[in-house]
């Protein structure tokens, strides 16, 4: 199993590092191999990316949508995130989009 952690979206703007990641995707797909990614993503052309991806290798492709029901506890963990890499600026809960992103339409939901 391959897992892959995208991270944020400002981040993933380097196109080569993305184009690469979704590369070895595509090769261990094709390998019959399970690939995991975890992009927290609110951009439908990056998320459409990873699907291009999964049709191109011949395989399903599954999405799943992880939210936080409750929005106070939601800010509160935004609000207290610290991390461990260099020069990385996590957003603020000001700036918006973190209260809600675009869903991804169909749910799984347990």
């Amino acid at each position: 199993m391959l897992i892959i952690f995208g991270g944020d979206h400002r981040l993933s703007r380097r196109r080569g590092v993305s184009l690469w990641l979704r590369g070895v995707a595509e090769d261990n797909l094709r390998l019959g191999r399970t690939v995991v990614t975890d992009s927290v993503n609110p951009l439908t052309i990056t998320r459409d990316a990873w699907l291009d991806v999964a049709k191109r290798a011949g395989v399903i492709a599954m999405e799943v949508e992880v939210t936080c029901s409750d929005v106070k506890d939601h800010r509160r963990r935004v609000e207290a995130r610290i991390t461990d890499i260099a020069g990385l600026n996590l957003p603020e809960w000001s700036e918006g989009g973190l209260s809600r992103v675009p869903s991804l339409g169909a749910r799984i939901m347990w």
